[in-house]
């Protein structure tokens, strides 16, 4: 067993969308690749997609760090659409969330 001794702010990254794994609690919304699977995604979804095209400067997306992967706690369409439209990277705030076994 595993449980959690600490966090703290990591600050601003820049994280290849590859390193993003999972969602802290929208994975109803999205599949596993970070797909939409619900029909009230779409317009959001193509919002983004149509100002990340644009060139418009988003906010960072918000992960948590456990280990070398992230979980996504906000910035779920914009995870969605940097891996549809192949972006290898999205600038992030991150929070570091540090575990030890429990033994």
């Amino acid at each position: 067993a595993i449980h959690m001794t600490g966090q703290h702010y990591r600050g601003m990254h820049t994280v290849d969308v590859t390193h993003i794994v999972g969602t802290i609690d929208r994975d109803a919304d999205f599949d596993i690749d970070f797909r939409p699977i619900q029909r009230h995604s779409e317009l959001r979804w193509l919002k983004v997609a149509t100002a990340m095209l644009r060139g418009v400067e988003l906010p960072p997306i918000q992960l948590i760090q456990i280990g070398e992967d992230y979980y996504v706690k906000d910035g779920h369409h914009r995870v969605s659409v940097a891996r549809a439209l192949e972006f290898g990277y999205l600038d992030a705030e991150v929070i570091v969330y540090e575990f030890e076994d429990a033994a």
